[in-house]
């Protein structure tokens, strides 16, 4: 009963303060701002969804190939660039730091070409890409359920993968990666 009263009390002194008319305007701002947020969320689910269909088949289809061609890492980099940016936008910070690491990883693709990751390490760079994929899924279903996302250290470990996949296609070890 104690907080109830606390309540109530509460509410006596905004209503005293503000008045009848300044509450409502308080209440309307808030449902507003409820559903600007709704309204961000369902275009950032309905974004990703689109954006991760699109990757998918982009992947199915050069896994088939056995590479990627240039206009498929240029495809994927935008893709990851828009995750990683819509993302942190809604503050999924564990989502845009998987994204910022493939990103990443294609950024070296782009700049020295598929030659830069040796033939024997594409399968794991396929698989790679397909692991991050079903992360986003995975997250965007708990999003989608209103459940807690993944936590900082297990995209910890996803970064330190793809590090170590970016060390040995560079020829560094990639050791040092926490």
């Amino acid at each position: 009963t104690f907080f109830l009263n606390l309540s109530i009390n509460i509410c006596k002194e905004f209503l005293a303060l503000f008045g009848c008319a300044q509450m409502r305007a308080l209440f309307n701002e808030e449902r507003a701002e409820e559903k600007m947020d709704n309204d961000m969320l369902e275009a950032y689910l309905f974004e990703m969804n689109t954006l991760l269909e699109q990757i998918d088949e982009l992947v199915l289809g050069s896994e088939k190939a056995g590479t990627f061609t240039d206009e498929d890492v240029n495809e994927i980099f935008r893709i990851m660039h828009t995750i990683k940016g819509s993302s942190a936008m809604m503050e999924y910070n564990s989502l845009m730091t998987v994204a910022h690491r493939v990103e990443d990883l294609f950024f070296i693709v782009r700049e020295k070409s598929m030659e830069v990751i040796p033939q024997e390490l594409r399968p794991e760079l396929f698989d790679l890409i397909f692991q991050a994929i079903d992360f986003f899924r995975s997250e965007l279903e708990k999003i989608e359920q209103n459940e807690p996302l993944a936590e900082e250290d297990a995209g910890a470990a996803r970064r330190r993968r793809i590090a170590r996949t970016l060390g040995e296609a560079s020829g560094e070890t990639g050791e040092d990666e926490g």
